[in-house]
C-alpha cells in the first residue's frame, strides 16, 4: 500500500540534504497545504519550506474527512514526527485552526517525552485553548447561515463563495473542520510547553479579538512574543514578508 503523504514540500529547489532549518506551516479551517504556496517566493534559501496536508483535500480529496481533533493528531503523528527529525531546527506555523492542531500536536509529543529537534511555534489568528469552543457554534448552522457567517470572515470573495460548484465541494471539508474546532474541549495536563511561542494576530480580525491572545502565555515556560500585523483574520494572505519575517525571526 502506497503511504500517504500528508507532509507537503513546497520549497522551491534547494534540498533538505543541505538545510538545517525547516518552517512547516498548518493551514486553516477548509484550507489546503497549498494555501501556504504564496509564501515560497518570501522563504530564505537557508530554509526549507512544508504544510501539512489534512485528510480530505488536495492530493488526499478521496481520504475521509475527520471531525475529531484527537483523530487528526493521531493521524499526523508519525508522519510529522518522519518530516521533523530530518532538522536541527523546526519552526511550526499553523493559522487558525492549524494555530490549535500544532499546539495540541506538540503537546502530545511532549507528554510521550518524544526526542524532538530545536523547535519554535508560531500561532497566528486563533484564540487560548481555553477559550475555543465558547462562542456560538457555526457548524450547527443551516447551511445557508453557514455560508452567510464564512462571507464575514472575509477570506473568500463572494463571487466564489455564491458558486454552487465551490460551495459543494467545500461545504463539507468547512463543516468539518468547524466541528473539530468548535468541538475541542482544552485539557490543562501537562498544557505547558517547553520552547519558544510566538503569538500573532491582525489588527483588523474581527473574528478573533486580540486580547483573545493573550492567554497564549501561559502555555509555555519559554520565551513568550505577541505581535499585531495589518489585516484581517486571514492576514497570512498580506504583507507577507512582514509576516514571514516575524514566524522565522528576522528583525524581530
Amino acid at each position: 500500500m502506497k503511504e500517504k503523504n500528508f507532509v507537503v514540500k513546497l520549497s522551491s529547489q534547494h534540498s533538505n540534504k543541505y538545510n538545517d532549518v525547516l518552517l512547516i506551516a498548518f493551514p486553516f479551517s477548509g484550507a489546503t497545504a497549498q494555501s501556504f504556496v504564496g509564501w515560497r517566493q518570501y522563504i530564505p534559501d537557508s530554509v526549507d519550506f512544508s504544510a501539512v496536508q489534512y485528510p480530505g483535500r488536495g492530493h488526499l480529496i478521496h481520504e475521509k474527512l475527520l471531525f475529531d481533533l484527537e483523530q487528526l493528531l493521531l493521524t499526523l503523528y508519525q508522519p510529522l514526527l518522519a518530516a521533523i527529525r530530518e532538522y536541527k531546527y523546526v519552526i511550526w506555523y499553523g493559522h487558525s485552526l492549524g494555530g490549535l492542531v500544532a499546539y495540541e500536536l506538540i503537546k502530545k509529543y511532549s507528554i510521550d517525552r518524544v526526542n524532538l529537534p530545536t523547535m519554535k511555534l508560531v500561532i497566528g489568528a486563533c484564540p487560548s485553548p481555553e477559550l475555543i469552543g465558547k462562542k456560538p457554534h457555526l457548524h450547527t448552522l443551516s447551511d445557508d447561515k453557514f455560508w452567510e457567517k464564512i462571507k464575514q470572515y472575509g477570506g473568500t470573495p463572494e463571487s466564489i463563495i455564491d458558486d454552487k460548484e465551490f460551495k459543494a465541494l467545500f461545504l463539507p471539508i468547512l463543516k468539518a473542520d468547524f466541528t473539530m474546532y468548535e468541538s475541542y474541549k482544552f485539557c490543562d495536563k501537562r498544557s505547558i510547553l517547553n520552547l519558544p511561542l510566538v503569538v500573532i494576530g491582525g489588527n483588523n480580525d474581527h473574528v478573533v479579538r486580540y486580547d483573545e491572545l493573550n492567554g497564549w502565555k501561559n502555555l509555555t515556560n519559554n520565551l513568550y512574543r505577541q505581535f499585531h500585523v495589518e489585516g484581517n483574520h486571514f492576514f497570512l494572505h498580506y504583507n507577507s514578508v512582514a509576516l514571514i519575517n516575524k514566524i522565522i525571526g528576522i528583525n524581530e
